[in-house]
């Protein structure tokens, strides 16, 4: 985890303070090159170079480098006099990502910014939203057995009341699944009762019951009270927020961590814990890349007419009945801020996990230009560069944030809109276990 002084929370902002009484951290210098060649130097003084990130292990294979910018380094020169926004790759095998401790070392130069804050890459693991405002129910008890019974006021046994105020009949409301015998309403982002399922469904809604108590069809009493839809954020999130991030609002968001550095400069590593620690499934958490070209995760909202050409996890935009969404954050990020609070700098962080050695070590000695990270099938007959030793096996060993869109056949729907079927959105969500 980060080390990190006093702690404030400001649940306003989803920012952690941290108030910085002396630098520290690691002065590691950038590079593209493998762990080999890289001066990993122990934790110290910010450097003045510039505002940087790194990968500091000795242990594993890897390449860092701006993406498209094959040799570059990650970092922003102290000296540069624009704002400067720029993004990061880290490429590292499959094995190596699952079985090791990602650190990620970052520097802040003095002079370089008055506050500087850290964002996780995360996103929402399972499908998400607010269940219905209103459930209401008109019962019959004049038989002793409650059931329900069309009134003649106001005349639908069970009706469910929309976020726009319209109310439509139980059976086709998008997110409402059912409910039991008790009249107890259950929600479509409540997979609790699944093996390893989570309850999703966020918010309140208001239970009412119009009763008919002497059998002559009209409503002779009502009862009505605000009930909980018991969705817990914190479990219904994914990547390292579940296995490597502490700093969690009231709600159960993650927080960004701000760190004041007072132009004193400031360096220190964010770590990742292994998957092989923490993964209960063969799933790379800490991988969060995804496919860019031709925009394949172009979406729409269900209700809203926003657009995202994020991954559909990252930001869902609106639930099935339009509620907004909070989106995740599809990067880790590092944010350069002034005395104000201004964003001068940010770097941008993608960490791309590779399928086989081979096609990795091929992606080096051509300088970045020979891409085929996602190798699919099996090897001995899929893996391009298989020595046939492992023939039957896979080539992909551990599933990661981008084979959603293998998953779903390479783009979300035909016409990149959402799922029509609350049953075909979770489909968008990786769905694994933690």
């Amino acid at each position: 985890m980060i080390k990190i002084n006093r702690i404030f929370f400001s649940f306003i902002t989803n920012i952690c303070l941290v108030s910085l009484l002396t630098s520290c951290g690691d002065s590691t210098t950038n590079s593209s090159l493998k762990p080999s060649e890289i001066d990993n130097s122990p934790v110290g003084e910010s450097e003045a170079s510039g505002l940087w990130v790194n990968v500091s292990s000795d242990d594993y294979l890897y390449y860092i480098n701006k993406e498209s910018e094959w040799g570059s380094n990650c970092s922003i020169s102290s000296t540069t006099t624009n704002n400067e926004v720029i993004s990061c790759l880290i490429d590292i095998p499959e094995g190596d990502l699952y079985n090791n401790e990602i650190k990620l070392s970052y520097n802040v130069p003095p002079g370089m910014c008055e506050h500087f804050s850290i964002t996780p890459a995360w996103h929402w693991n399972e499908s998400i939203g607010y269940g219905p405002k209103q459930v209401t129910f008109e019962v019959s008890k004049s038989s002793g057995t409650p059931v329900l019974t069309d009134l003649t006021n106001p005349g639908s046994s069970c009706n469910v009341t929309l976020e726009d105020n319209s109310v439509v009949d139980c059976s086709t409301s998008l997110e409402l699944s059912g409910f039991d015998n008790s009249f107890m309403p259950s929600c479509v982002y409540d997979r609790s009762e699944e093996e390893f399922g989570r309850n999703c469904c966020f918010g309140n809604y208001t239970y009412v019951q119009h009763i008919d108590t002497d059998g002559d069809t009209t409503a002779d009493e009502t009862t009505s009270e605000v009930r909980s839809w018991g969705g817990d954020v914190k479990s219904c999130l994914g990547g390292i927020v579940r296995t490597s991030w502490d700093l969690f609002n009231v709600v159960g968001y993650p927080l960004s961590l701000l760190v004041r550095t007072s132009n004193l400069g400031y360096s220190n590593s964010l770590d990742i814990k292994s998957n092989s620690t923490t993964a209960v499934t063969n799933y790379s958490y800490n991988a969060n890349y995804f496919e860019k070209t031709a925009n394949p995760h172009n979406h729409n909202g269900y209700e809203s007419a926003a657009i995202s050409n994020l991954p559909y996890a990252v930001e869902p935009i609106d639930d099935l009945d339009g509620s907004l969404l909070v989106p995740g954050s599809d990067a880790f990020l590092f944010t350069c801020f002034d005395a104000a609070m201004e964003e001068r700098h940010k770097i941008r962080v993608h960490i791309r996990e590779w399928n086989t050695l081979e096609d990795f070590l091929v992606y080096g000695s051509t300088n970045g230009s020979t891409i085929n990270d996602d190798v699919i099938g099996e090897e001995g007959i899929n893996c391009q560069y298989d020595n046939g030793v492992g023939t039957g096996s896979p080539c992909n060993d551990f599933g990661d944030f981008d084979d959603i869109l293998t998953g779903v056949g390479g783009n979300y729907t035909t016409d990149n809109t959402a799922p029509t079927a609350a049953t075909d959105r979770r489909l968008l969500f990786p769905n694994v276990n933690y």
